[in-house]
């Protein structure tokens, strides 16, 4: 039997639901009677600077709140046109310079906005578009970072702070020790009782902190603000930010999408100071490099790079570009997004406005020697770019295939003649990324007898070049015990190296691909240049010491 305090409960609730329903219904009449907009919180993005306009308590004696401003114009959102204190304040406004238009809302929706001073107090540091992380006391913390349960000792300290100034912190602190150890994303998730922070490391991902389902909601919300997307959207969003350290700035990519438990939500660190624009310390071999710098002195042709998201190929094609810029040189990009700035290098980025199409066209008409083309997406794309390739552009682009032979059934795809490919194409490389051993921490790796044999097979099959060096068992090495204390990495690994194919394509490939086309037919002749494929390249770095057994077989799936 349902007891009266339930019914009456129920009651309230539903007669609350009505007066509110109610209230939205009667804005949309005004606002068609009268012609003037009406919002609801979901239409919205609060701008925190402009709600600070003015103080919440005088908002709420209002009935009002500011939440956009464009230079001197404010948008107010009202629930009481002819309120004695909104006039007064609007008067205010005039005399400092402001002038102002009306939106009517319900005064759910200005609850709901008025909810947002609660947030940004707390948050004062962190305004759209930049984020400051100056503060010497965490400055002195990150500075003394080593691994990650120095950083887990962090947030474990945050927690001993009030609520309201750990919340407050959590932003600022995430991204000042993301930075501190090279981080290159950070995702913030939610779980069943909070959410959950965590770094990627050299390719890994690494639990950081957990937080309480308040402290999750609240950073959401933060990093929304500071991202400059809709507080209060469900859909999936995208923003960033500059980050203002005491001696430099970093780009910040964000992007969140909805999840059942909230937005789970990535943060792309853009370090400068990660990024290497020297080709000779990439990862290549130098029977690989020789074959770049080879090409790269052209006028013209293109060098193809292929590989998965994240697999260094934007590093790779940036240290090309720094390789062959100079005064005699216009270089012109067209990148989704701008990853790194590129001195003597115009970049462009694509946007609804300017496709890779309609900007590879307008670029072609900058009178540019050397075109960076971001990636290569449709047929028309493809078209231009190899037409660019023959007519005297040297062209650096991308595609997304598994290895470099891909790349010519992948341009098939796309409708290029395959008789053109050997006058249009230079080189094709496709790459990814393992993580380099440590070398203060790294021991002898003792092999078994069934490696030993698998490992003599592979270098017997090694490209020429690779076989004249001296290639010792003794040097492959693994993460060492010391890993746990190590000082100078957080698993037994720093930093990461590229691992490449590469082929030419000439004459012999172009004439292979089209009478016969297979796989093993492209993989005999592409042998025949003494270039290597990645399971040798992966090998030799192993043998070199440079990664791990564990490494080869988890990125390019090279078991032995």
């Amino acid at each position: 039997m349902v007891s009266t305090n339930t019914k009456i409960r129920e009651f309230q609730e539903d007669f609350g639901r009505y007066k509110e329903e109610e209230e939205e219904r009667l804005m949309q009449y005004l606002a068609k009677k009268y012609n003037a907009p009406s919002v609801k919180i979901s239409d919205i993005q609060v701008n925190p600077d402009a709600l600070q306009i003015i103080k919440e308590v005088d908002a709420r004696e209002a009935k009002m709140a500011i939440y956009k401003r464009l230079k001197g114009v404010l948008t107010v959102a009202v629930n009481e046109p002819k309120n004695e204190k909104l006039t007064e304040i609007l008067r205010t406004l005039e005399e400092r310079g402001y002038t102002h238009k009306f939106t009517l809302a319900s005064m759910k929706t200005l609850e709901q906005i008025w909810m947002f001073y609660k947030d940004i107090v707390a948050t004062s540091a962190i305004a759209p578009g930049l984020l400051s992380v100056a503060n010497k006391d965490l400055e002195e913390k990150t500075k003394q970072i080593q691994s990650i349960r120095s950083i887990q000792q962090i947030f474990s300290d945050l927690k001993k702070m009030s609520k309201t100034r750990r919340i407050s912190k959590n932003v600022e602190y995430m991204i000042a020790t993301a930075v501190a150890i090279n981080a290159s994303d950070i995702h913030i998730e939610p779980t069943q009782h909070g959410g959950i922070i965590r770094y990627r490391i050299d390719g890994v991902l690494t639990d950081v902190a957990d937080l309480e389902k308040k402290e999750y909601q609240q950073l959401v919300t933060r990093m929304k603000l500071v991202s400059g997307m809709k507080i209060t959207a469900k859909e999936a969003q995208d923003g960033g930010f500059v980050v203002q350290l005491p001696k430099r700035t970093i780009s910040v990519r964000t992007s969140v999408i909805p999840e059942e438990g909230g937005g789970s939500f990535v943060v792309r660190i853009l370090d400068p100071k990660n990024i290497i624009h020297d080709l000779e310390k990439i990862g290549l071999h130098p029977a690989t490099l020789e074959v770049f710098k080879k090409n790269m002195r052209k006028k013209d042709g293109m060098i193809l790079t292929t590989g998965p998201t994240g697999s260094g190929k934007t590093t790779t094609l940036y240290s090309l570009l720094n390789a062959i810029k100079g005064e005699s040189v216009k270089i012109i990009t067209l990148e989704d997004p701008i990853e790194y700035r590129l001195k003597g290098v115009v970049q462009t980025q694509v946007n609804k406005n300017y496709s890779f199409m309609s900007g590879l066209r307008s670029i072609l008409r900058q009178d540019p020697d050397v075109l960076l083309i971001g990636e290569i997406r449709d047929d028309k794309v493809a078209q231009t770019a190899i037409q660019a390739a023959l007519t005297g552009h040297l062209v650096f682009s991308t595609l997304h295939t598994n290895n470099a032979l891909g790349a010519l059934h992948r341009l098939g795809q796309f409708n290029i003649n395959p008789q053109t490919f050997s006058q249009a194409i230079n080189v094709v490389t496709a790459q990814r990324l393992v993580r380099k051993v440590c070398s203060h921490c790294s021991e002898h790796h003792n092999i078994t007898d069934k490696q030993r044999e698998k490992i003599l097979e592979m270098i017997n099959k090694f490209p020429k070049t690779y076989k004249e060096e001296d290639l010792d068992l003794k040097n492959i090495r693994k993460p060492g015990e010391l890993k746990k204390n190590c000082q100078h990495c957080t698993s037994g690994y720093k930093n990461r190296v590229g691992v490449f194919e590469v082929f030419e394509v000439n004459d012999e490939v172009e004439s292979t691909y089209r009478k016969e086309g297979g796989v093993t037919a492209l993989h005999e002749v592409v042998k025949s240049q003494n270039l290597p494929f990645m399971e040798d390249d992966g090998l030799w770095k192993v043998l070199k010491g440079i990664t791990t057994l564990e490494e080869i077989e988890r990125v390019i799936g090279v078991i032995i």
